[in-house]
């Protein structure tokens, strides 16, 4: 014998619960939301900082290269400006050859996700490219780059 109390089915007390528990989590995420929303604005307005873009080279602006060892090189574009490029490891045969290509990835820029392919065809990724400051006082000699000829 069952008791049922007329006009409830079975288990509409438990969805009773549960739609009351959904009812309790999504305006406990819509209140969570505005606070991060108004603490989120008042942030960022507060620690405002300019960001600057990544250095990138174009392929056609680069002048002359310089390795520094078996694990970074120095590139000189024709506007004077210098980067140091560190690969991810040791490029065997670099300081030892006179011609690399630069590797990109398909944007002809030269940037912290390019490489470079030596004659053999061995290829060595930038770990980090940077700028240089720029020495405007001392001839290009002294910073370890051949003047252009």
């Amino acid at each position: 014998m069952s008791h049922r109390i007329a006009g409830a089915r079975r288990g509409a007390s438990h969805r009773a619960r549960a739609s009351d528990a959904r009812g309790a989590a999504l305006a406990l995420l819509i209140a969570a939301l505005r606070i991060a929303a108004t603490g989120a604005g008042a942030f960022a307005a507060t620690q405002a900082v300019a960001v600057e873009p990544p250095p990138a080279v174009q392929g056609y602006r680069i002048e002359d290269w310089k390795a520094l060892s078996s694990e970074s090189l120095i590139i000189r574009t024709n506007d004077g400006k210098r980067y140091r490029a560190t690969l991810m490891g040791k490029c065997l045969g670099l300081r030892f050859t006179d011609t690399i290509a630069f590797v990109t990835r398909g944007e002809r820029s030269v940037d912290r996700y390019a490489g470079i392919m030596l004659p053999d065809g061995s290829r060595c990724y930038f770990k980090t490219f940077e700028a240089l400051p720029q020495q405007a006082d001392k001839p290009a000699a002294s910073r370890g780059i051949d003047p252009p000829r």
